[in-house]
């Protein structure tokens, strides 16, 4: 009998905090893990390599490469993958369902099963849009998804590691393998009167003007007004814009940490939590429940086209139907 392994993709530390979980809960030991970082030493980096834990049977790092050897070394992977791991992978975990690459590598190493793992809220709108109505996630453009074309035009169906709770919109037989039941308590703590603005890339993404950003924040400043107001900054946040958001009279505070490694760790919390549409509403609401106010700022009408508003909807009905604020703000002068 030949040798089966379980193969994970990373590229965030949510990512990766998600597959020690599933690794260790389904006592995964044949682990080969791949964890693609698109910009050595940023944040990003150093949070996923400080999350990054011994139990791990092999560890392959990619960092970005330039565009001709890039694609020299993706084709040589793609035929390793083929050749030395086809039908012989138990499982396959990976963590971007919007990923071409992961579609890719899954055609080329038909593993048993395959599990999507926790990516953030946009792991709700995969399930709702796409899984479930058994859609490709895919829009045909250049030339890697050409190339690729009928491949990825083929939908998948994963089972899900994810702490959404998504059993509204699971396909008949699909399987979340997130254990609910051996989630801890609400864990109590302690309460004081400030504030938390849980903050975002969107503008270093294109999601966003960072003019509409900084007015938007500015705005929240004016309409909750209290001393005690910390922006929490998203780890791929440019210090210039930090700067601009300090002079609106935030406190700049810095977690330095997953914010859900922050959760398990504290033992005082702010009474109000804010943000975008951020995952970190979801974590606290599971970490803390009703002991912290949780609002969701509506910002929809200040999207660029760069984000799919029908995915960003899906989302704040989520968070609408779990019991959090949405907050309508008139943004105009």
């Amino acid at each position: 009998m030949s040798e089966k392994f379980n193969i994970f993709f990373v590229e965030s530390p949510l990512q990766l905090i998600s597959a020690t979980q599933v690794r260790d809960l389904l006592k995964i030991k044949k682990t080969i893990i791949f964890i693609n970082i698109h910009e050595k030493n940023n944040n990003n980096h150093k949070q996923i390599m400080s999350e990054l834990d011994s139990k791990w049977a092999k560890v392959h790092i990619f960092y970005n490469t330039n565009l001709y050897l890039g694609y020299f070394l993706y084709f040589s992977f793609l035929f390793k993958l083929f050749f030395k791991y086809r039908n012989r992978v138990e499982r396959l975990f990976y963590g971007e369902y919007r990923n071409p690459d992961y579609a890719i590598y899954e055609a080329c190493i038909a593993p048993r099963e395959s599990i999507l793992l926790d990516d953030g809220a946009v792991t709700i709108a995969m399930q709702k849009k796409f899984i479930k109505q058994n859609k490709s996630v895919f829009e045909i453009k250049g030339l890697k998804k050409k190339l690729f074309k009928k491949l990825l035009l083929k939908p998948r169906k994963p089972n899900l590691f994810t702490f959404f709770d998504l059993s509204m919109f699971m396909l008949p037989g699909q399987t979340n393998y997130y254990n609910y039941k051996s989630k801890k308590e609400n864990h109590k703590i302690s309460v004081d009167n400030s504030h938390y603005f849980i903050g975002g890339k969107l503008s270093e993404a294109g999601y966003m003007k960072e003019n509409d950003e900084l007015y938007v924040l500015s705005t929240i400043f004016k309409h909750y007004y209290i001393d005690d107001f910390y922006y929490i900054p998203h780890r791929e946040e440019s210090e210039k814009k930090l700067n601009k958001i300090k002079k609106i009279g935030f406190k700049i505070k810095n977690l330095n940490q997953p914010i859900e490694n922050y959760y398990l760790s504290t033992n005082i919390m702010p009474v109000k939590v804010l943000s975008y549409y951020s995952t970190a509403l979801y974590t606290c609401y599971l970490n803390f429940n009703s002991q912290v106010d949780l609002v969701a700022v509506d910002v929809r009408e200040y999207l660029t086209s760069k984000v799919s508003l029908e995915n960003v909807n899906i989302v704040y009905d989520y968070y609408a139907d779990i019991g959090m604020e949405i907050k309508k703000i008139s943004f105009q002068i």
